[in-house]
């Protein structure tokens, strides 16, 4: 859809909300169609993880444990200089090139297949991530050698964090299965290249990533009658770095 009816489609919808609603709401939605309006792209993604040495969970495969996951990315920044040449846009302003985009995207995420690096202990767990919070910079300019060696990419760099739950972690013996939750905090660093699909609006990138995610204390469910046996473990660790590709798509 051309860009021109994307942005009549969002601002007739936006109006229709607005004209409708009690006057005492109104102002809500002008602010939520501010929030809108600021939207650049959304994305879908799948990955695989791992976790290090010192993690107390692993993946159960070699191959890692996979994931997807979805994020909604809003322009907060971007930084310029004079385009080549000195051009001017009118009588009194030159026009200028933007060098880097800055942006925020809240996202989720979930990855499968880790167990207990613990030998005998028999565990299937999941982690959920929701919200995910990354702030990005984009650079829009690279020296030619870089990208030639980013096959004309552009790279990215990303900070990020998330509220992490265990999902679906069940520990099982001859006699029993236990039931095992966590919640916590993670803090990573990410960084990519994405390639332009031509004037689509759609871009393919692959990230790289290192999350810290650690469970000082998770919670076990214990059978009638039972006790927690003495190998299972009482924390659990799944930081380590993972791998990514997806497709994100402009709205604006």
């Amino acid at each position: 859809m051309p860009a021109r009816l994307r942005h009549l489609r969002r601002a007739l919808c936006a109006a229709v909300v607005v004209l409708c609603a009690p006057l005492p709401a109104r102002a809500q939605f002008t602010g939520l169609t501010e929030v809108l309006n600021r939207v650049t792209d959304a994305e879908v993604y799948v990955s695989r993880e791992w976790t290090n040495g010192g993690a107390t969970a692993r993946p159960r495969r070699d191959q890692g444990a996979s994931g997807l996951g979805v994020e909604v990315l809003f322009a907060v920044g971007a930084t310029s200089h004079e385009a080549p040449g000195g051009r001017m846009l009118n009588d009194s302003t030159r026009a200028r090139d933007t060098t880097a985009v800055f942006e925020v995207a809240f996202g989720y995420g979930q990855s499968g297949g880790f167990t207990a690096r613990a030998p005998g202990v028999d565990l299937y767990a999941s982690l959920r991530e929701v919200p995910a919070v990354t702030i990005y910079a984009s650079l829009l300019e690279t020296p030619r050698l870089a990208r030639t060696l980013l096959l004309r990419g552009s790279p990215y760099i990303g900070l990020r964090t998330g509220y992490v739950t265990i999902q679906s972690g069940r520990s099982y013996t001859d006699d029993a299965v236990y039931e095992v939750r966590g919640e916590t905090f993670e803090l990573g660093g990410a960084s990519g290249v994405s390639w332009a699909v031509g004037n689509s609006g759609i871009t393919a990138f692959v990230e790289g990533a290192y999350s810290w995610r650690s469970f000082p204390s998770v919670e076990w469910s214990l059978p009638d009658g039972g006790g927690l046996p003495a190998d299972f473990p009482r924390a659990l660790g799944f930081s380590g770095p993972s791998l990514a590709l997806g497709v994100q798509v402009g709205i604006k």
